[in-house]
């Protein structure tokens, strides 16, 4: 979870990243602040600087950009199958992973890591 400055007056939203269940992984986005933020993207960052930017992702996730009001959430999902071929393909099936959004007043926000898990 990013944890926001208490210098800022618009903190940045929360960023999660999680297993969903055994298909889905999901990027939850807490807006910590009182005031709306504007959610324009979101995905997984890998070690190497490089992002993985979600174009498929599920009907089931709200579609951007996205007005997030004060003290909500808002989470995406996406197949695991889909990431893990993904990360498969560019060398990173182990690596650890950091769930972020991009905001329009803070940029990307990033969550806590976790290590991505290997297809067998």
């Amino acid at each position: 979870v990013a944890d926001p400055c208490a210098a800022l007056t618009r903190p940045p939203p929360r960023v999660a990243g999680a297993f969903a269940g055994p298909l889905l992984w999901c990027v939850t986005a807490t807006n910590v602040g009182r005031s709306p933020t504007l959610v324009t993207g979101w995905g997984f960052a890998l070690p190497d600087e490089q992002q993985l930017v979600l174009l498929n992702q599920l009907a089931m996730s709200p579609q951007l950009p996205l007005t997030l009001e004060g003290g909500h959430e808002v989470s995406f999902y996406a197949q695991q199958p889909e990431v893990a071929q993904t990360l498969l393909e560019n060398g990173a099936a182990d690596k650890m992973l950091r769930p972020f959004v991009h905001t329009a007043s803070k940029g990307k926000v990033m969550g806590k890591p976790f290590r991505a898990v290997k297809l067998s």
